[in-house]
């Protein structure tokens, strides 16, 4: 090639990882520089695939250790014998997972979906832990359905880690009769991350709140992020433990802490599912806002409820509520609460009629804020529809764009209450009304939208 080396290395930085493999087989020169990127983040989807990448590392001697900084694998989320991997090939993929570990001393982030609870699971995590005490590197382990034998494998990397995601085992958390009791699960789960306590920056376990009550001397400074799926209680002891949190779910409010963006003063986002007046000062600053209530019936009382969580300074809100003949009048007298709002997702129980599409958005339309760039809509127990949406679409476009001149992003998720999945679809709409990819969407929505973005599993 007659192309400086520096700018080769460049262009081949912008390559879609998609393209890599093609790339190295065109030349030497381009080899060389498109392996680091091809090999730097890998993940593992199938088991040949894991085979695969073990032979070339193992047999073929492709020296991916010397590149390979991330490793996800994908395979099975599941025990022997469910999806992903069958009974019979269940050792081959355990030792197959143990011989990419050993073969890559230098990886910084590791994330395994191997179920770790299962009957052999004992002697394999001995094995893992081995190879993971010979990373130096390794700033970040995501894990599966770990039961108290295999918490060893978080105290395994020979330095501090950065970020610890795992999900506890099922057996283990409800006390099955040949495991451990709940509280020594826990004890040993708090003694495991008081090692990292004072690297952690990111903590992704569904029980982390229950570290104050275990042990309130433990003390997590760097943790920012606290949104377990069922929430957690809000107490003196939480905020003891997690004093730098910027985003937290509350599942139960506690009398004791009032006035939470005081405790935690960058304080960003707050989701909630039970409040009062105490909850928050009257002018907050948190930023962003989602709550998920049962209301009283009478609106007023409902709107004033609400109003507890409103602030000047709220650009992002997301309502949820439960089904009720007047939420688009909800809905409207809500968005007032809040006249500087940007982002808006609201919960939308539309007939699928046009007579009452028309009128249910023709309540909520006025009431949008002139600041708003994003709206989505929530389809509640309705069934996707294509025509439908087509409806919305154009029927939004025009009046929401007249009423709010700065909308970019429309938005619609459709939840049927026959099928436990949500169809999402987003368009631009600044100026040609035209759809965006899911990838695209998660980008123009991440400002205002916290997404876990590592590691990402199989659909």
């Amino acid at each position: 090639m007659n192309v400086n080396f520096d700018v080769s290395a460049l262009v081949v930085s912008f390559v879609h990882k998609d393209d890599l493999p093609a790339l190295c087989l065109t030349s030497r020169e381009l080899h060389g520089l498109a392996l680091p990127h091809l090999y730097a983040d890998v993940c593992v989807h199938t088991l040949p695939a894991l085979l695969a990448f073990r032979d070339s590392i193992l047999r073929y001697g492709v020296d991916a250790a010397r590149y390979t900084r991330s490793f996800t694998e994908a395979v099975s989320r599941w025990r022997p014998n469910h999806a992903g991997v069958a009974q019979a090939d269940w050792a081959v993929y355990i030792d197959a997972i143990i011989g990419v570990l050993n073969a890559l001393p230098r990886l910084r982030r590791l994330a395994l979906s191997v179920s770790l609870d299962f009957v052999e699971a004992p002697v394999y995590v001995e094995r893992i832990a081995q190879a993971i005490s010979h990373m130096p590197d390794l700033k970040a382990i995501w894990l599966t359905d770990v039961n108290y034998a295999a918490l060893d494998l978080i105290s395994a990397p020979p330095n501090k880690l950065e970020a610890l995601g795992m999900t506890p085992s099922h057996i283990e958390w409800t006390g099955a009769a040949h495991t451990p009791d709940k509280p020594t699960f826990k004890r040993k789960l708090e003694s495991v991350v008081r090692r990292h306590a004072d690297s952690l920056r990111e903590l992704d376990i569904e029980y982390a709140w229950h570290l104050p009550f275990m042990n309130p001397s433990i003390k997590l400074p760097l943790i920012r992020v606290m949104l377990p799926h069922n929430g957690c209680r809000s107490t003196a002891s939480l905020h003891a433990v997690f004093p730098a949190l910027t985003h937290l779910k509350l599942c139960v409010f506690e009398s004791e802490l009032q006035q939470i963006d005081k405790l935690w003063t960058s304080l960003e986002h707050l989701d909630v599912e039970t409040w009062d007046r105490r909850l928050l000062t009257p002018d907050h600053h948190v930023r962003s806002i989602a709550f998920h209530a049962l209301l009283p019936d009478h609106r007023e009382k409902a709107v004033a409820h609400i109003g507890h969580l409103a602030s000047p300074h709220t650009d992002t809100l997301r309502m949820s509520w439960e089904w009720r003949a007047d939420w688009a009048e909800l809905a409207a007298e809500t968005l007032k609460l809040f006249p500087n709002l940007r982002y808006v997702s609201l919960p939308s129980f539309l007939e699928p009629r046009e007579r009452e599409i028309v009128k249910s958005l023709e309540i909520i339309l006025p009431a949008l804020p002139v600041s708003l760039e994003v709206l989505e809509l929530r389809f509640m127990m309705v069934a996707p529809d294509p025509e439908h949406e087509t409806r919305f679409l154009a029927f939004l476009t025009e009046g929401a764009k007249r009423q709010c001149p700065r909308l970019r992003i429309l938005g619609f998720e459709w939840m049927s209450i026959d099928a436990y999945d949500r169809n999402a679809s987003h368009w631009s709409c600044s100026d040609e009304v035209r759809p965006l990819g899911r990838e695209a969407a998660t980008e123009m929505l991440s400002e205002f939208l916290y997404t876990k973005r590592w590691p990402t599993w199989p659909r």
